[in-house]
């Protein structure tokens, strides 16, 4: 057998020529098709199935003798653009990625923030082992780390996720809410008193929808919580308007909760907003707060106290607070509402009906006539969870 070189449409072609008994000679073409004597390329990406195209996970580009397939980030990992792998949540790594561990994570959401563009990583905690797992934690203090902290730090999200001492971010809130129904788990902890011993108790809002910065991040939360909270010392009132309140902190204005009979209610606030009285009152803590009933029944992000050091009696009403209640702890916990079936596919496409994200590039060469592929993959910037940013502390 002998091996020529030959040079087609700017491509290097080895074509093996054998020997046949009529003494021709038959060229056999990699990644074309071939007529015994000349070899024309072949256009895979006129096959719909080719990168997935026909369902918008990718797009094919046609190469002399192979094709690219540019891959949709999430979808990056499955040879031809055919496996889903999202990191836009907590739940998202347990589902798609199979961590079950409670730890700290990265994640990578489809939408700017912090100043970052879509995509980037963001350390987060997730509790993979309460109630099924899959909850990314929302909120979270040690101590004081929610006071003095701006509306835009607010905004931004900070904190330290190996802690378990962080605020996730009114705009990845507003953000995660709104990709997906979501659900709001609120984790509390009563310190004991001469009547009551100390408890832990949760409460689990089924709907919980922060609105955007236009909005001030208003909230919108349309039915009480369920759990082991009793259901008559839920500290947040039933928003059932079409706009619940917004979010303050020390620099806002207009603090407050909704008003029954108002389209829009308070929004969240920070120390550095006008007229931030009850954001002053707490400490500088931000939240939503009612300044005309006296600044609402709960600031879950207020500051901590340790019970056997707690603060005098007339000074626990700065705290941490819940149905007017000053409590030692509160984390919470967000989640997709029907975890863990929350995807919303598109009936046809088989596509998500989220915006999709920028692409990443596969190269595919085809060996013959018949579709076969090996794939040289552009490397894909992501977490790597073979190890963990860090486990409990």
């Amino acid at each position: 057998m002998d091996i020529f070189a030959v040079t087609s449409m700017n491509v290097s072609i080895l074509i093996h020529v054998a020997l046949a008994k009529n003494k021709e000679y038959a060229p056999i073409c990699q990644g074309y098709s071939g007529d015994g004597y000349f070899c024309g390329d072949i256009d895979e990406c006129l096959d719909p199935n080719t990168c997935s195209a026909g369902k918008k996970q990718g797009v094919c580009t046609n190469l002399p003798g192979s094709y690219t397939c540019t891959c949709d980030v999430y979808y990056n990992d499955g040879d031809n653009c055919e496996t889903f792998l999202p990191y836009r949540h907590c739940a998202d790594l347990y589902k798609y990625h199979s961590i079950h561990d409670d730890g700290a994570y990265i994640i990578m959401p489809p939408y700017p923030f912090d100043g970052k563009p879509a995509f980037s990583p963001k350390e987060v905690y997730c509790d993979m082992t309460t109630q099924g797992g899959g909850w990314t934690l929302m909120s979270n203090s040690l101590s004081d780390s929610m006071s003095n902290k701006t509306y835009q730090q607010y905004v931004n999200g900070f904190g330290d996720a190996r802690l378990q001492d962080l605020w996730l971010g009114l705009e990845v809130i507003h953000q995660m809410s709104i990709q997906v129904d979501t659900s709001l788990r609120v984790d509390l902890y009563h310190c004991p008193t001469k009547w009551k011993p100390g408890k832990s108790t949760y409460c689990t809002y089924p709907s919980f929808t922060v609105l955007g910065a236009n909005q001030t991040y208003a909230v919108k939360i349309p039915y009480g919580c369920d759990g082991t909270e009793y259901s008559y010392e839920d500290g947040w009132l039933r928003w059932d308007e079409e706009i619940g309140p917004k979010f303050t902190a020390y620099d806002s204005a207009d603090d407050g909760w909704l008003r029954w009979d108002e389209e829009i209610g308070p929004k969240f606030t920070a120390y550095d907003s006008a007229d931030a009285e009850c954001a002053n009152y707490f400490r500088n803590t931000g939240w939503w707060y009612d300044n005309e009933r006296l600044c609402g029944a709960a600031n879950l992000n207020g500051n901590r106290y340790v019970c056997e050091n707690a603060p005098i009696s007339g000074e626990l009403s700065h705290y941490l607070k819940w149905d007017g209640n000053p409590i030692s702890e509160a984390h919470l916990y967000l989640r997709p509402a029907k975890f863990p079936d929350y995807e919303a596919f598109n009936d046809t496409a088989g596509v998500l009906t989220t915006a999709m994200p920028p692409a990443t590039t596969a190269i595919f060469t085809t060996q013959s006539a018949v579709k076969k592929t090996t794939t040289t993959k552009a490397p894909l910037i992501k977490p790597s969870y073979a190890s963990i940013i860090s486990n409990n502390p």
